[in-house]
């Protein structure tokens, strides 16, 4: 997890931070922040839970730099909806189920 973190804070906008050996072309999306330390804040809370995290920084069209964080690497849609209903409540959340 710590070197997860620190690829993830390097990781430059348009990119995607995503561990060795992970499968699967579904993810779901917890949310886009625009403050990196919003975005860590949730990946630490997540990954200390033992959720498969991964992050993406993007830039909007006005520029702007947002980081996406999705719990990751589902084989199908349903296996992520399955687990999306799971956890919906725990974490809060609006969740987007999306393909990779």
């Amino acid at each position: 997890p710590d070197q997860a973190a620190a690829a993830a804070a390097a990781t430059p906008a348009g990119t995607a931070t995503v561990p060795p050996g992970a499968s699967g072309d579904w993810a779901i999306q917890l949310g886009a922040f625009g403050q990196p330390a919003n975005a860590q804040e949730l990946v630490t809370r997540l990954r200390s839970a033992g959720h498969r995290i991964e992050t993406e920084t993007v830039r909007t069209a006005g520029g702007a730099s947002l980081t996406r964080v999705r719990v990751a690497w589902f084989r199908s849609e349903a296996e992520a909806a399955a687990w999306a209903a799971a956890h919906a409540a725990d974490l809060g959340r609006d969740l987007k189920i999306t393909s990779r």
